[in-house]
């Protein structure tokens, strides 16, 4: 092979994985805001979080020695959803599955929001809903259920 065959390959094989590297970079600066912006919610509540997970755009984590929960959702670049909350004050915590029939010969289940409730002690209180996927914001469910159905158990699991 020749210097010029080389050369046009190496500069094919980098215009092709260009696009990658952009959106690694981009989604890795999107869960370093979300990871800050919830570090810095549960500090200001006096939390320390030993566990945290992000998706899409929203970001929620766990004080287990506080038993404190803090949940943030970004929306271009700004906070647009942010809660706090004491589990001690929690009696359960379940998964909150919205869905239709989609219309057509196959009648497939269609998500609609998939929503972590927690029901208050207090029962005169509102439950606090956290929302893990809303159709009208996300175009697909990917592993939303899963990461929602995960942290119930593990605020199940603080709330004995």
């Amino acid at each position: 092979m020749d210097i010029t065959t080389i050369l046009i390959t190496v500069l094919f094989l980098a215009l092709f994985l260009l696009p990658f590297f952009y959106s690694r970079s981009k989604r890795l600066g999107r869960n370093k805001a979300l990871v800050n912006a919830l570090q810095s919610l549960a500090a200001s509540s006096g939390y320390t979080l030993s566990r945290y997970d992000t998706w899409v755009d929203s970001a929620i984590g766990l004080d287990a020695d506080r038993r404190g929960l803090a949940f943030v959702r970004l929306e271009d670049g700004q906070v647009a959803e942010s809660y706090t909350v004491n589990l001690r004050d929690m009696a359960d915590c379940s998964v909150q599955n919205s869905a239709h029939e989609s219309s057509g010969a196959d009648k497939k289940k269609v998500v609609d929001k998939l929503l972590l409730r927690l029901s208050p002690r207090n029962a005169n209180a509102a439950p606090v809903l956290i929302p893990f996927y809303e159709a009208s914001r996300t175009f697909v469910l990917l592993n939303e259920l899963q990461l929602a159905e995960a942290w119930s158990r593990l605020i199940k699991e603080k709330l004995k």
